[in-house]
């Protein structure tokens, strides 16, 4: 399973081991450090959902 985050035209795509056993900090830290070195503030948004 993939995850995919876009900003603007770039994005990325993170892979998921076993989506039943999700590192949410794991992938909450890529989005994060993804869309800050886009520029882009993820403040307020919910990624955990």
């Amino acid at each position: 399973m993939e995850i995919s985050v876009g900003v603007g035209s770039d994005s990325i795509s993170i892979a998921i081991e076993s989506p039943f056993h999700i590192d949410v900090d794991f992938v909450v830290g890529q989005i994060g450090a993804f869309c800050s070195s886009k520029g882009a503030a993820i403040n307020g948004v919910d990624v955990r959902g």
